[in-house]
């Protein structure tokens, strides 16, 4: 609830104050440096997810000289997008040769949070004659068809 009042907030008030909110948080001497840190990376995150076509660097430009990569959040959020662009290649790899794609594949695909996992069943549809073998793929990326981590 203490957050709901950003959800009304457009982009370009975002774009607008986020200089202003980092200031803030960096003025804030009763905080700590990590914890200042560590604010600073999830108002990125919040932006990055507000704007959808703001880039790191728009969002560490914003703020001055932070560098957002270098936090947790900021890892993790980069972490993310890397398995999303994987699920997207491996998505549209499939769709081009297995049409229509099982909805099973999807829902697979969308719970494995696995860089390697994803690489090794990208890896495996790229040479796959069969349904059947993309089937043997997932299966074995997942364990046996229990969902990856």
């Amino acid at each position: 609830m203490p957050l709901y009042p950003l959800c009304k907030v457009s982009s370009d008030q975002i774009k607008a104050t986020a200089p202003q909110w980092a200031a803030r948080i960096r003025k804030a001497a009763e905080l700590p440096e990590d914890v200042r840190q560590n604010l600073l990376a999830l108002l990125g995150g919040f932006i990055v997810h507000s704007i959808k076509n703001l880039t790191l660097e728009e969002v560490n430009k914003m703020f001055g000289d932070f560098q957002m990569e270098d936090t947790q959040v900021g890892k993790e959020l980069i972490a993310m997008g890397r398995l999303q662009t994987q699920r997207e290649y491996l998505n549209d790899r499939l769709s081009t040769r297995f049409k229509p794609v099982e909805k099973v594949w999807l829902d697979q695909l969308n719970a494995i949070n696995n860089s390697m996992a994803l690489k090794t069943i990208y890896r495996a549809v790229l040479q796959a004659k069969s349904r059947k073998q993309v089937k043997a793929a997932f299966d074995a990326a997942l364990g046996n068809g229990q969902k990856s981590n």
